[in-house]
Order: C-alpha cells, then sequence, then structure tokens
C-alpha cells in the first residue's frame, strides 16, 4: 500500500534524524 509505505519511510526518517540528533548530543 503506498500510503503505509509513505507513513514506514516517514517514521523511518524521523528515527534516523532523531538518532542523529542524538548523536550529535
Amino acid at each position: 500500500d503506498l500510503v503505509a509505505c509513505a507513513l514506514v519511510c516517514r517514521f523511518l526518517n524521523f528515527a534516523a534524524s532523531d538518532e542523529f540528533l542524538w548523536r550529535r548530543l
């Protein structure tokens, strides 16, 4: 499902950016 893929991709992108921010600290 395209919508589900978009949600998963957005969640993974958010998780990756969040981890990146934590590593900067």
